[in-house]
């Protein structure tokens, strides 16, 4: 995923070493028995599009070379499941590559709540540590459903039994464009060269602009994580059979940590649009902090040397935040030249619980589902910040708007700022660029488009947040021309219902 070609070919040795350790003697800097500071799982549901294209390959090689950086008491385990069979490393001080513990002999589904609860359960009893931290390293789409989990829903019928004509049938499957891309970001396909990109797509975002290039973009995002499967075609993000790919919906990630009762320092999400408060809120007892971005990031991710070094093993939460951020203004130990931009928040956990009450507060009263004619009151979000693209090229996903500056417009500014003072005590950390890049369509001879959205400095918060709009409902269901496919979402009014925030957050007393 990153870098020069330079600094690719000199830590090539090293990558080697990932995938063929297990020789070295172990040199142990602390006495049998003894507990490390921390223990780091890195989670690399790779068996997707990102492994296909090397990201995974060149973000082990960056954690191999940082391993030189770690000190006595700080492990990092690195879980790789790509298109071999599963493998988990071991890094610290006192190995000169990263160890092998274990290796599968099956695939496993990354995917399943199951597999993450089992390998959290591990780090806790066999690297038993003073504190944990989890970095989920994938595709991701925040808060939505998976769209395999609507067609089952929705069709009844598990989707991975399906044969090759009823899995035809499945509303994901028809709005699935994945039969004509080959390239992501770590989000969502692109169209191949040659495609067009979609003229009558909306577009509603401030300072929003077109960019062209010749350079070969490198980016990516799903609920959290995505598996093919076997026979699944990875480079292409479909499970076999064309089904949707396997992906955990929120609720279940928050139940897969809980399970494994370890007790995280911190959750990075080194993924897409996971920096949303429903995602947040949902696993707002699974970590002391959460990190994330409410973007499609680059496919680059986080320059994982660094986190190594400076971010991941800190005391002070934001070292995260400033490490990670800092590759993308050209402060790393390596140069970044994509140029892509970044939106980045660090959340305190426990203190989300007063966003919701305070938004519970004033919800009801100010920002009702019916107006007085009994129509729907859907708040006008134009030239609201915005985080995503709203087209059916990024298959109908929300805008993703800016929790502070959404409630700025939506609120009083008296009941705005009673949750603007919630919301700024649970963020530790945030950070945005001038701009950033969405919506990226490959076009032709390695030329592709893209959307360049201005961030408003001044009132963002680096969270987005879920704000109902008529045209939700309108995409879930097909309409001609043949752009306006339906939503392999669902409706996204009707799920967001089945979020915690939308209770908690007052959502659900103010009608909607």
């Amino acid at each position: 995923m990153k870098k020069t070609f330079y600094y690719l070919f000199s830590i090539m040795a090293i990558l080697l070493g990932v995938f063929s350790c297990g020789d070295e003697p172990e040199v142990s800097p602390y006495p049998p028995g003894s507990k490390y500071k921390r223990t780091v799982m890195v989670y690399m549901a790779a068996q997707n599009s990102l492994g296909a294209w090397g990201f995974a390959r060149q973000d082990s090689a960056e954690m191999a070379h940082g391993m030189r950086y770690l000190l006595p008491g700080e492990r990092v385990l690195m879980f790789l499941d790509d298109d071999r069979a599963p493998r988990l490393y071991e890094l610290r001080k006192g190995l000169s590559s990263p160890q092998l513990v274990k290796q599968w002999k099956e695939d496993l589904n990354s995917a399943d709540p199951k597999t993450l609860t089992e390998l959290l359960t591990t780090m806790r009893t066999d690297f038993t540590s003073e504190s944990y931290g989890l970095v989920l390293w994938s595709h991701a789409t925040g808060w939505i459903p998976s769209p395999r989990s609507v067609s089952e829903e929705k069709f009844n019928v598990p989707t991975h039994n399906t044969t090759a004509g009823a899995a035809e049938g499945l509303a994901s499957r028809a709005a699935s464009s994945v039969q004509n891309t080959s390239l992501l970001t770590r989000n969502d396909l692109w169209l191949p060269e040659g495609s067009t990109t979609d003229a009558n797509a909306e577009s509603s975002s401030a300072g929003n602009k077109r960019t062209t290039s010749r350079k070969k973009p490198a980016f990516s995002a799903k609920s959290y994580g995505m598996d093919v499967g076997k026979n699944g075609n990875w480079e292409r993000d479909v499970a076999a059979l064309g089904a949707p790919a396997e992906e955990i919906n929120i609720d279940d990630l928050s139940k897969a940590i809980a399970a494994a009762n370890i007790p995280l320092r911190f959750i990075h999400m080194d993924c897409c649009l996971m920096g949303d408060i429903q995602a947040f809120y949902a696993l707002r007892h699974a970590a002391d902090y959460i990190a994330a971005s409410p973007i499609e990031i680059s496919a680059i991710g986080g320059f994982y040397t660094d986190m190594l070094r400076w971010g991941y093993f800190s005391e002070e939460i934001k070292d995260l935040g400033i490490t990670y951020s800092n590759y993308y203004v050209g402060k790393g130990s390596q140069p970044y030249t994509d140029n892509f931009g970044l939106v980045f928040a660090i959340v305190r956990t426990d203190k989300l619980q007063a966003v919701a009450d305070a938004m519970a507060a004033e919800l009801p009263q100010h920002l009702p589902a019916l107006k007085a004619d009994g129509s729907k009151n859907f708040p006008d979000m134009t030239d609201t910040q915005t985080y995503g693209r709203y087209t059916s090229n990024k298959f109908w996903r929300p805008h993703y708007y800016d929790m502070n500056d959404a409630l700025r417009r939506a609120l009083p500014t008296d009941s705005w700022q009673r949750v603007k003072q919630a919301l700024d005590a649970a963020t530790v950390y945030k950070f945005t660029t001038p701009r950033f890049m969405t919506g990226l369509t490959v076009l032709y001879q390695g030329n592709y488009t893209a959307d360049v959205i201005a961030v408003d400095e001044a009132n963002f918060c680096g969270i987005s947040m879920f704000v109902p709009q008529e045209a939700y409902t309108i995409h879930a269901v097909s309409n001609p021309p043949y752009w306006n496919r339906a939503c392999p979402h669902g409706d996204l009014n009707k799920e967001f219902r089945k979020t915690e925030w939308y209770t908690a957050a007052g959502w659900k007393a103010a009608g909607w």
